[in-house]
């Protein structure tokens, strides 16, 4: 099982790599976007059209103080 000092770390370090990579073209579809805090929001499309970068703008603009959790990061092997 991970424990809960390792799981802050991979948090931190995903956030200051996000902080860290630009934000790219900034996506018009990203002021269009209805508040869902209290509900999911699904994003499809084809590969490479922008929808991790329309997340993260998204994150960044309306959440700046959320946490993400990539789950396909290596350092999560014990994670149940």
């Amino acid at each position: 099982m991970i424990t809960q000092e390792t799981l802050n770390r991979v948090i931190t370090a995903q956030k200051s790599n996000l902080l860290a990579k630009g934000m790219g073209l900034k996506r018009a579809a990203r002021d269009t976007l209805p508040d869902l805090s209290a509900l999911a929001l699904i994003v499809s499309g084809v590969r490479r059209c922008g929808k991790s970068t329309l997340l993260y703008q998204l994150l960044q603009q309306r959440y700046p103080d959320a946490y993400t959790l990539i789950l396909k990061t290596q350092g999560y092997t014990g994670l149940t």
